[in-house]
Formats: structure tokens, sequence, C-alpha cells
């Protein structure tokens, strides 16, 4: 059996994650309550969330779960509203038509 010499490894700080409990916080309530806050329909809420708007009104009865990654976003736009403008906002511009007139 080896002899190893313990005194020459370092401790390293040990990284702890905490996971936030989402399903818990994202309730039923929550998501109408949010989308209504924001002054958005269920079908401009589905749009930023990129899903149809039947899951949006069956998250909101309760009739479907909401998991993954539509989750943890509309838990993350509950926290900083602010997101809404950076997903869902509308650019109006000049379109530049060709002319085809000789």
């Amino acid at each position: 059996m080896k002899n190893y010499n313990f005194s020459l490894v370092k401790t390293v700080p040990r990284l702890v994650i905490k996971l936030t409990d989402y399903k818990n916080i994202v309730t039923p309530d929550y998501i109408k309550n949010l989308r209504i806050l924001n002054n958005l329909t269920q079908k401009e809420f589905s749009k930023i969330l990129q899903v149809e708007e039947f899951m949006v009104k069956s998250w909101e009865d309760g009739s479907k779960n909401i998991s993954g990654s539509c989750l943890v976003l509309i838990y993350l736009l509950g926290q900083n509203p602010e997101l809404f403008e950076q997903l869902y906002s509308i650019k109006i511009t000049e379109a530049t038509v060709p002319n085809y007139t000789k």
C-alpha cells in the first residue's frame, strides 16, 4: 500500500448551488397576474414565450402544468419586468421599396 502525503493537498472552497423551487412560485394565478399587470393578452404573452396561445390558457386555468425553460422564463419576467421590453418590442422602420419604373 502506498503512503500519500496529504499535507500537500489544498482545501478548495466548495461551490453550493441553491436552486429556486419555481414550481411552487409560478402558479396559474402568478402567470395570469403577471400577464395582466403587463397589459398583455394571452396571444401576446404566448408570442413572447414562443408557445401556442392554448398553452398560456391551459397554464392559467391550471389544466396543464408549466415546466422547463418557460417556467424559468416566467419566473424571471416576474422578478424583472423590464425584460418584457427586451423580449417584446415593436420597431417601426421605413421600408425601402425598389423603384421599377424607367
